[in-house]
């Protein structure tokens, strides 16, 4: 079981690098979508916080702490 965060987070990891254009093209809709999923796999304990306010972060800068606040907020609140 600890081994798979590691595992979804190096397969979520290739994924972004293979896509980066795909994502800094995502609407308000599709992030809003990403981070339901997101709080989702936080909660199923597949992604580390850590790695979703890397990417989170990447991709929208400081537009990015109020999702991740949320998203966070809605792992808790799943578990």
């Amino acid at each position: 079981m600890t081994v798979l965060p590691f595992i979804t987070s190096s397969a979520v990891g290739w994924w972004l690098v293979q896509n980066e254009g795909y994502i800094r093209s995502f609407s308000a809709t599709e992030w809003f979508i990403a981070s339901l999923v997101c709080a989702l796999a936080c909660a199923l304990a597949l992604t580390p916080p850590t790695l979703l306010a890397f990417v989170f972060g990447y991709f929208l800068g400081w537009i990015a702490l109020l999702p991740l606040i949320l998203l966070n907020l809605a792992a808790i609140a799943l578990v």
